[in-house]
């Protein structure tokens, strides 16, 4: 009877300790988050008064991740994808969780805005791309209508600072 209950308290403990290193790794491991951290690299943009900490998106797999992961995004957080050259980058909406606003930029200057991009279940094959109008080096993602309440529009210049 002590063995059973000692057996028992033993896959309790294991329990308990599996479940709470399991969130811990799954924290430790996820490589950036919208929402400030010491391992994260933010930023502030701001366009006509509104100012937003973004999470910078500079590596490869960063950029692939994008927002995907995330299930809310404030009024005042977004992500800023930055590239090295101009080009005619093209995003998507797969695996998002959210609606957004997806804004392309060059030099400091808006060049597209698309608005209420919302969230796809499409396959690959159907996915819509969402491209600027014109090349871009930077792509600002923020909350779904936002643009529109501030009345962002196309060659509104960007203040970035900590970039």
């Amino acid at each position: 009877m002590v063995k059973i209950i000692f057996a028992i308290l033993a896959l309790v403990v294991i329990v308990i300790l599996g479940t709470i290193g399991s969130r811990f790794l799954s924290e430790q491991l996820r490589p950036f988050s919208l929402y400030p951290q010491e391992t994260t690299q933010q930023a502030t943009v701001t366009i006509l008064n509104q100012t937003f900490t973004v999470s910078i998106a500079r590596t490869e797999e960063e950029k692939q991740i994008g927002l995907f992961e995330e299930t809310t995004l404030a009024q005042t957080y977004g992500m800023l994808f930055v590239y090295e050259t101009p080009g005619d980058y093209g995003f998507w909406m797969k695996n998002m969780k959210i609606p957004i606003d997806i804004i392309f930029i060059r030099q400091g200057r808006i060049v597209t805005i698309y608005q209420n991009v919302a969230p796809s279940a499409s396959t690959n094959e159907t996915q819509l791309i969402y491209k600027p109008e014109e090349p871009a080096d930077m792509v600002l993602e923020i909350q779904s209508g936002l643009s529109q309440k501030y009345g962002f529009q196309k060659g509104d210049t960007l203040e970035i600072k900590g970039l």
